[in-house]
């Protein structure tokens, strides 16, 4: 692994999973350091699905090298020039959220009709399986949790394993690109819509943190998913009907949020998603 000199680059962003950096001098490279507590194992598998999907020929900038400065582990990438998350751009250009909106949909039918080659990448079921067994929370859940994943149809499709408006990027010239790769995996697609649901969801209760970590109100979000979902499946889909067609994926979703993140939900949420497993509160 290459050792890097972090005085040649410069800092351009951060979030809850690391920093990002843009080369001083050469325009073309942007550097992603994950946070100190990654392990190297997750920083060679997204370097790993990064490249595969790459070679897919989907749209994500060009992977590099895995690099560290001595203490952080991190990947090097093209740099996307003039970049904007679309969480970002819902929250400055409140009448662009439709046009946002058609565009991502787009972008998750293009992904959704792509068959991924299974030898390089996880199932669905099993990406899920392993973080809800690892799930610290939610003992009294994980035997009806797993049942009900194993219960769902399988595909061969791609995923991209956590499908929201802040893994998505534009670039200055209008072009849309999918990035954070952890969890690229295949399956089933409405397991994609059930992690863009539940973010949603789960953060209402924690608007402040959500706003800072995703730069526009979940008023707009929401407002975003419902034309979303309208250019995905019909301007005449009935919505409260996908709701409840969502709600199981959802909740899975949600279990494998709280292994991620290592945090749990409030009860505010937990009752109103978890509830799917058999009406429990918790």
């Amino acid at each position: 692994m290459k050792t890097i000199d972090l005085s040649e680059w410069e800092q351009s962003g951060g979030g809850a999973v690391g920093m990002s950096y843009f080369h001083k001098t050469d325009q073309s490279l942007m550097l992603k350091f994950m946070n100190p507590d990654t392990s190297i194992e997750n920083v060679k598998k997204e370097l790993d699905n990064s490249r595969n999907v790459y070679d897919l020929g989907l749209p994500t900038p060009r992977p590099g090298e895995l690099v560290t400065d001595g203490e952080r582990q991190g990947i090097v990438f093209e740099r996307i020039l003039g970049k904007r998350s679309f969480a970002k751009m819902i929250g400055e250009e409140p009448d662009n959220i439709e046009n946002l909106a058609i565009q991502f949909a787009k972008m998750a039918k293009q992904l959704h009709s792509t068959p991924c080659n299974k030898s390089n990448f996880k199932s669905v079921k099993q990406l899920y399986g392993e973080m809800i067994k690892a799930n610290p929370f939610r003992e009294n859940l994980k035997e009806k949790a797993l049942n009900m994943l194993e219960s769902m149809p399988d595909a061969d499709t791609c995923l991209h394993g956590d499908l929201h408006f802040g893994n998505v990027i534009q670039s200055g010239d209008g072009k849309n690109y999918l990035i954070d790769l952890l969890d690229f995996c295949y399956g089933y697609y409405m397991f994609d819509f059930g992690a863009i649901n539940s973010l949603i969801k789960a953060m209402v209760p924690m608007e402040n943190i959500f706003f800072r970590e995703y730069h526009c109100s979940i008023a707009q979000a929401t407002r975003f998913w419902i034309a979303a979902q309208k250019e995905y499946f019909g301007q005449d889909v009935d919505l409260k009907a996908k709701e409840d067609e969502f709600r199981p994926f959802v909740a899975l979703k949600t279990l494998t949020m709280e292994t991620e993140s290592n945090i749990c939900l409030p009860d505010v949420s937990a009752n109103e998603l978890y509830s799917v497993f058999g009406d429990i509160r918790l």
